[in-house]
């Protein structure tokens, strides 16, 4: 008899490990992948609207209901959505600055991935709550020894970021654009100047270009950028001349190519269409990615961040282009020598004669399929995002 007696606190305790921390491995394991939703689908919607950042708004609705969906009993709560410092920048209206934690306990966010702490970013933390509204749940066998908790707490956090993106081939054209073509179509204008602005993306659902009833086109979004024609040089964040125009790479037999932010690639004279007539027909009314260059030399031995860099000096076949990120651009029609089509929005050619051109719009895309890269603000040496962005988990 005094041997059960002595064991009745050891089964208790036995059965606190295997029941009550069993329970909150499983709340906590509900918890975080409503974390991971909650977050994501708030990055999601701030990578959209960076200066107008609202995440108790995201989707339209209430972000309880994204971490609800995740929980077995369809209950659970968001204790709250802060940003990083770059993100805060944006809105500050709207965010909060996430807590600084060297040493991130069991229920925080890991460590910022080295390389990311530069990027905007969303952190949420969700914690219980029971249907009857409270935010502990009852530990069982817990509670029956001494010194035993009668209630715990629940929390998961989860980290999601958005910036500017290394794409992979699929759509990537073999086509450099100037930087001083995408200000001109955005707007944009480096720090303190305004931000770029875009028209709305094109809706999936809508046949069979994305524009319709509901998401209309204006003629007024589209412009023409020349590879042959009217070009013109401009300033650039990091205190240089860039030239206009865009320019086709070379050896290049397909419509897409792989190419990496920060790389220099050779070009050629842009008369005839980038890639064999049949794929580029098809690309018309979609959305293409463009590599950005910020640079043009005849040798790729120099800074192209240098402000002393001559980046108006490739002439002939020595002329390379430095990318300096990538753009989104919907492509409405073209004028090469060797194929031409009429704007899907106004009918009209985009340049006739000698010019050499493409018509259509930069929007804003995202992307899962890469790698985030650190965003460093203009003019701290940078390059602008040009649309092209990802939201993806951080640590």
């Amino acid at each position: 008899m005094l041997t059960v007696i002595l064991l009745v606190p050891v089964l208790f305790g036995a059965a606190a490990l295997s029941v009550d921390v069993g329970n909150l491995m499983w709340e906590r394991r509900q918890l975080q992948n409503g974390a991971d939703a909650t977050v994501m689908l708030a990055a999601q919607k701030c990578a959209d609207a960076p200066t107008a950042c609202s995440p108790s708004a995201a989707a339209g609705s209430n972000l309880d209901t994204i971490d609800n969906a995740n929980a077995n009993d369809g209950v659970s709560r968001v204790r709250s959505v802060c940003g990083s410092a770059a993100a805060v920048a944006l809105s500050p209206a709207t965010l909060t600055p996430c807590p600084s934690n060297a040493t991130p306990g069991v229920t925080d966010c890991p460590t910022v991935p080295t390389g990311a702490a530069g990027l905007p970013y969303l952190e949420a933390r969700t914690e219980t709550k029971t249907p009857a509204g409270t935010s502990t749940i009852s530990n069982k066998f817990a509670r029956m020894l001494v010194g035993g908790t009668s209630q715990s707490t629940v929390v998961a956090c989860a980290r999601a970021g958005w910036g500017p993106v290394n794409p992979t081939t699929l759509n990537v054209l073999p086509i450099v654009v100037s930087y001083c073509e995408w200000a001109r179509q955005t707007g944009y204008k480096p720090p303190p100047g305004p931000p770029a602005v875009y028209p709305p993306s094109p809706d999936g659902s809508i046949t069979p270009y994305g524009y319709g009833p509901g998401n209309p086109w204006s003629t007024s979004w589209e412009k023409t950028i020349y590879t042959k024609g009217a070009i013109g040089t401009c300033p650039t964040w990091n205190g240089h001349t860039a030239p206009g125009g865009f320019s086709q790479l070379d050896t290049v037999t397909t419509c897409s190519v792989a190419t990496t932010n920060g790389d220099w690639y050779h070009g050629q004279p842009g008369n005839s269409t980038p890639c064999p007539d049949a794929s580029f027909n098809t690309l018309v009314g979609t959305i293409v990615y463009l590599p950005i260059f910020d640079c043009m030399t005849n040798t790729t031995s120099v800074d192209p961040t240098d402000p002393a860099t001559n980046c108006n000096s490739g002439n002939g076949n020595n002329t390379y282009y430095h990318v300096s990120g990538y753009a989104a651009f919907y492509l409405t029609g073209w004028y090469f020598s060797s194929s031409t089509k009429a704007s899907i929005v106004t009918g009209n050619v985009p340049c006739t004669g000698g010019d050499r051109c493409m018509s259509g719009w930069f929007t804003k895309d995202l992307i899962t399929a890469a790698q985030l890269q650190q965003l460093t603000n203009p003019p701290g040496g940078g390059a602008p995002n040009y649309g092209l962005t990802q939201v993806g988990p951080l640590g």
